[in-house]
């Protein structure tokens, strides 16, 4: 964490932040192949919420890449979860 806060400039000593944490979405696979839709869907939500985020004035750390599609009503509720976090 303090490595991300140190790449935007944000001191990790003097700096308070929220975060975010929603899941888990699945259940733990057995092996990749099950594995790996998941990973993906999960990877698209990601990309999704930060760039949500990002358009509503908050830094997100990292960097998320889309990898599947995701159902609008299931990221719309994702949204509305962080919005309702955001809100508190």
């Amino acid at each position: 964490m303090a490595k991300r806060l140190i790449e935007t400039s944000i001191d990790p000593h003097t700096s308070k932040f929220n975060m975010i944490a929603l899941g888990p979405f699945f259940d733990e696979q057995t092996n990749f192949e099950e594995h790996k839709p998941l990973r993906d869907h999960m990877s698209t939500l990601e990309f999704e919420v930060a760039n949500h985020l990002r358009k509503n004035g908050n830094i997100v750390l990292g960097n998320h890449h889309p990898g599947s599609e995701v159902p609008e009503d299931q990221l719309n509720e994702i949204k509305e979860k962080v919005i309702e976090f955001a809100l508190e």
